[in-house]
């Protein structure tokens, strides 16, 4: 649509702004076809990468999963979306809020599609012989911060991300192959 002179001013964008990388929770590092897809995609897509089935493990096996994970990332140049801040630029709430996000990846995901009665009231989590698991509970897991920054928070950096950033830079590629091509 942008290549033609007259542009369709009822143009919907259909670009994904966002991709969830799930990461399988073995507990040990990054696996190289997570590495490697990762690398393929970040160039095109804002890649956020996520821990699912986070409750089969321990906290302290997801915490130090979640680290390695994370040094994985930088150890392989992998630009995920980190939830960029500017403490010169950004106000105070701005920074404090990206720094929680950042800190939380990758982000610990438990999912369930079923709803259990806890005191009265329903609530998505499963059900375990020593409690429950509750999937809206930051304390289990992180969900709602999730969901929270990909619909309200973020929803506006990353589609500018998209759009001023990686379909430029991916526009350019695709011009220059062209270019290249017809010399």
């Amino acid at each position: 649509e942008e290549s033609r002179i007259k542009r369709n001013p009822r143009f919907r964008d259909n670009r994904v702004h966002a991709l969830l990388y799930f990461i399988a929770p073995t507990g040990h590092s990054l696996r190289e076809i997570d590495i490697e897809l990762m690398k393929r995609l970040s160039p095109r897509i804002n890649v956020i990468p996520v821990i699912g089935k986070a409750d089969s493990l321990t906290s302290s096996e997801l915490s130090d999963f979640k680290k390695r994970v994370m040094e994985d990332i930088g150890h392989h140049n992998i630009p995920i979306y980190n939830f960029p801040y500017d403490p010169e630029e950004d106000d105070e709430e701005t920074v404090e809020e990206n720094s929680e996000l950042r800190s939380l990846l990758p982000f610990a995901l438990i999912g369930c599609e079923e709803e259990i009665e806890v005191n009265g009231r329903k609530i998505r989590g499963r059900q375990y012989p020593w409690g429950i698991v509750e999937v809206d509970n930051s304390q289990h897991c992180d969900f709602a911060k999730l969901r929270f920054a990909l619909l309200s928070s973020h929803l506006q950096d990353l589609k500018e991300i998209t759009h001023d950033y990686l379909y430029e830079n991916y526009r350019t590629e695709k011009l220059s192959r062209t270019e290249e091509g017809s010399e």
